[in-house]
C-alpha cells in the first residue's frame, strides 16, 4: 500500500555546513564539474557552452575520464578552443571541499542519473547548482530557488542560465545562501531522524 511507502534520501558527509561562508563575488565565474568525465554526464555539452561563453570564467573538474577515447577528445577540444579548464582527478576530503567552497556554480548537465550526491555536497558548501530535470535531481534542486534546471542536451539554455548568474550576482548569492539553508535536509542527522520515524510508523 502507498501508505507504507517512504522515500529516504541519501546523506552527504559534509560537516559544519552551517559554518561554511559564501565566497565574495568575483569578476571571474568559478564553475565546477564533479563526476566521471563522459557523455552520459553531459560533459561534452558543458565544453560546447564554454566555447561561446563570452565572460571571464574558470572550470574546475573533479573526476576521472571514463575512457582513453574520451580523454583524447576532451583534451583536443580544449586545446582547439583555448578553454580555461583545470583537471584535478578524483579528490576527497578537505581537498575536494576546498575546491567546492571556492566555486560559484556546480554544473551537472547529465543525461542519466539517480540521486547524485555531489549536488547536496555542493549545496552544503555554499555552491549554486545548474543541472538537468531528470531522475531525483528535481527533488534536490528547486528551479529558481537554489539553482536552475534544464532539459538534457539544451546547450543554449545552459549558456543562458550561466550568463544570467554571471550578470546577476545578487541572484547567485541568494542561490548559495538558500543551499546552505537546505543542506541540513540531506545531513546524516536528518537521515537518522527520518529513518527512526519510518520505523516508528
Amino acid at each position: 500500500p502507498c501508505r507504507k511507502m517512504y522515500v529516504l534520501y541519501n546523506f552527504h558527509s559534509v560537516r559544519n555546513f552551517q559554518e561554511n561562508s559564501i565566497q565574495a563575488c568575483r569578476n571571474r565565474l568559478q564553475l565546477l564539474f564533479i563526476g566521471s568525465i563522459n557523455r552520459r554526464k553531459g560533459f561534452h555539452d558543458l565544453l560546447k557552452v564554454l566555447v561561446s561563453l563570452d565572460v571571464e570564467y574558470e572550470l574546475n573538474v573533479l573526476g576521472d575520464f571514463a575512457s582513453d577515447e574520451m580523454k583524447q577528445y576532451v583534451e583536443s577540444f580544449i586545446a582547439d578552443h583555448n578553454l580555461r579548464v583545470r583537471f584535478h582527478g578524483y579528490l576527497s576530503g578537505s581537498y575536494k571541499n576546498d575546491i567546492i567552497i571556492a566555486s560559484d556554480i556546480l554544473v551537472l548537465p547529465s543525461y542519466a542519473e539517480g540521486f547524485p550526491m555531489v549536488i547536496p555536497e555542493a549545496m552544503a558548501l555554499g555552491c549554486a547548482v545548474i543541472s538537468t530535470n531528470i531522475a531525483g535531481i528535481p527533488e534536490i534542486v528547486q528551479d529558481g530557488i537554489n539553482g536552475y534546471l534544464i532539459k538534457p542536451g539544451q546547450i543554449d539554455d545552459l549558456k543562458k542560465k550561466l550568463l544570467h548568474l554571471y550578470n546577476n550576482r545578487d541572484i547567485l548569492k541568494v542561490f548559495k545562501e538558500n543551499n546552505l539553508k537546505l543542506a541540513p535536509n540531506f545531513s546524516i542527522e536528518s537521515y537518522i531522524n527520518k529513518l527512526s520515524l519510518i520505523y516508528t510508523n
